[in-house]
């Protein structure tokens, strides 16, 4: 149903992306990949531990080989880690084979979370919303609110947009 085009899930941790791009994908009899997923098998080590034993910066290399490698693919869902999209050049890794999708939360809704390096407390949260927001708008196709209703009526409403484009 989703055909050659993937689906790229954007926006800040905590906003639902894997777990509604999961719902998407079997909705839409699609592949679902979690980029950060794949970042921590290619590594061999968890986002913490590369973010302590080797920072942001290497991080991010890592981010982008795993995008560039997931986007070759034809109709998958795929859940971005927060940050992804917000690099430079990083929409443009996505854009020839999907069409992507900024999954919005308001801010008072995102989660803070052991094990996200970034956005260990509100005020860490706070800030990155601040920096990202408008990147996340600016390299959507479409948006989503995921707020006031169940993920299975998120997912829903996310694959009836992306399956109208």
């Amino acid at each position: 149903m989703g055909g050659n085009r993937n689906l790229v899930l954007v926006g800040m941790p905590g906003c639902g992306k894997s777990r509604i791009g999961k719902l998407v994908a079997k909705f839409l009899d699609m592949e679902f990949v979690d980029l950060d997923a794949v970042v921590v098998k290619n590594s061999g080590m968890s986002i913490p531990d590369i973010f302590a034993k080797y920072g942001e910066a290497r991080f991010r290399e890592l981010e982008r080989e795993a995008a560039v490698s997931v986007a070759e693919r034809r109709g998958t869902v795929i859940a971005t880690g927060g940050g992804t999209i917000v690099q430079p050049g990083a929409p443009e890794i996505f854009r020839p084979t999907g069409t992507i999708c900024y999954l919005r939360r308001p801010l008072e809704e995102l989660q803070t979370a052991h094990g996200r390096p970034l956005s260990r407390d509100r005020a860490a949260v706070e800030k990155l919303y601040q920096e990202r927001r408008e990147k996340y708008e600016l390299a959507a196709d479409f948006t989503v609110d995921n707020t006031n209703a169940s993920p299975d009526e998120v997912a829903h409403r996310i694959a009836e947009l992306f399956t109208a484009r």
